[in-house]
């Protein structure tokens, strides 16, 4: 004589079984009905199957911490990043302006002792350096 067989459970699917919807992240549990026939089919099933889903969800904890460790530490490297292009901008801004004035201090200086051709060397060589800074600074980017 033999058993019926039980009828297979069904798994639920992305269709919104079990009242969950196919964008959840997590697997939804078994129908109690479902529980309830594997428990006939093998003894032990229902606590396999939870078991399962547990590891799982646990496994899916931990990937959605690990992603959001490598987001922080992505985010902490380009605020790193940026504090060190502003550093590299303020730096080259002084630069830029300890350069200008000492042209200028330069130029005051060829002016005060009566050589002018220098000074407009100077002065005209430092406009034209200015210039090709300011407009291939726009042109570049």
């Amino acid at each position: 004589m033999t058993a019926p067989v039980p009828p297979q459970p069904a798994l639920p699917g992305p269709d919104g079984a079990n009242g969950q919807g196919a964008l959840s992240p997590h697997r939804p549990l078994p129908a109690g009905e479902d529980i309830e026939v594997w428990k006939r089919i093998l003894d032990g099933a229902p606590e396999r199957v939870l078991g399962i889903v547990e590891r799982e969800s646990a496994a899916q904890i931990e990937l959605q911490r690990a992603e959001a460790l490598r987001r922080l530490q992505l985010d902490q490297h380009q605020m790193r990043m940026d504090i060190v292009h502003f550093r590299f901008r303020v730096a080259g801004a002084v630069f830029g302006a300890t350069a200008f004035v000492s042209i200028l201090l330069l130029a005051k200086h060829f002016i005060d002792q009566g050589a002018l051709a220098p000074a407009a060397g100077v002065l005209s060589a430092a406009a034209a350096a200015i210039g090709a800074l300011v407009f291939g600074a726009k042109k570049g980017k």
